[in-house]
């Protein structure tokens, strides 16, 4: 169930700031090395992340183009490993992690409004 008066132009937004923050939240805590460089920025994968959460909103308002949607996110993770730019478990920790958060911000659990932040379970 959505939550009521919001659009999904709402929620993607809310949704991107979202993995935006527990990225690069985790990505500093793990610091895992990247396959191809020293950085240590590999977990999880942003790019992944952000398309999964794209995704997951487009599937839940326009549940037409939830295939599309769902096809080119995992089209950008299977991209980023090719380049060699993460392991295979940066790109399903930035699934699951941009699933989970656009699937909150397509329902009623977690919103943000003129008195703050609410929870819900």
């Amino acid at each position: 169930r959505r939550p009521r008066g919001e659009d999904g132009d709402d929620a993607g937004g809310k949704g991107l700031s979202c993995h935006g923050l527990a990225t690069e939240l985790l990505k500093l805590t793990v610091r895992e090395k990247r396959p191809n460089s020293d950085s240590r920025t590999s977990f999880p994968s942003g790019h992944t992340a952000a398309a999964f959460a794209m995704a997951t909103v487009i599937a839940d308002y326009h549940p037409r183009f939830a295939i599309p949607a769902y096809l080119s996110a995992v089209t950008i993770a299977w991209s980023r490993e090719e380049v060699g730019a993460h392991y295979w478990q940066d790109l399903v920790a930035g699934a699951a992690l941009g699933y989970f958060i656009g699937k909150h911000f397509t329902s009623d659990h977690f919103s943000v409004g003129a008195s703050g932040l609410s929870w819900k379970w």
